[in-house]
C-alpha cells in the first residue's frame, strides 16, 4: 500500500521581513500590452553578456573542441599522405609494366 503525501500550495508573502512581489500581475500586464514582445526587451542586454562564472566551462569546452579539430586534421593529413603514397606506387608499377610511348621532355 502506498500512501501519497498531500501537496500543500502556499503563496510567499514575506521572507525575513522583505515582502515578495507576485509575478502574476506583471504577466497579466505584459499580455495586455499593445506590443506582444515587449517583455523580451529586458533580455536584449542580458543575452549579449556571458556570466563570468562560466568561463572555466567555456575554456574546457574550447580546449576539447581544439583537440577534436586537430585530431580530425591529423587524420585527414595521414589519409591524404597514404593516398599520395599509394597513387605514386601504382603509377611507378604501371610505368614499369607499360612504358610510356614517348620520352619525357
Amino acid at each position: 500500500m502506498s500512501h501519497e503525501e498531500p501537496t500543500i500550495e502556499a503563496e510567499v508573502v514575506e521572507i525575513d521581513g522583505i515582502s515578495i512581489q507576485s509575478e502574476i500581475p506583471h504577466q497579466e500586464r505584459s499580455r495586455g500590452s499593445s506590443e506582444p514582445h515587449s517583455a523580451w526587451r529586458s533580455w536584449q542586454g542580458k543575452v549579449k553578456a556571458v556570466d563570468a562564472r562560466w568561463w572555466p566551462l567555456w575554456l574546457i569546452l574550447g580546449f576539447l573542441l581544439l583537440i577534436i579539430v586537430v585530431a580530425i586534421g591529423m587524420c585527414a593529413a595521414v589519409i591524404g599522405f597514404i593516398y599520395w603514397i599509394c597513387k605514386s606506387l601504382i603509377r611507378g608499377l604501371a610505368a614499369m609494366v607499360f612504358p610510356p610511348s614517348q620520352l619525357p621532355r
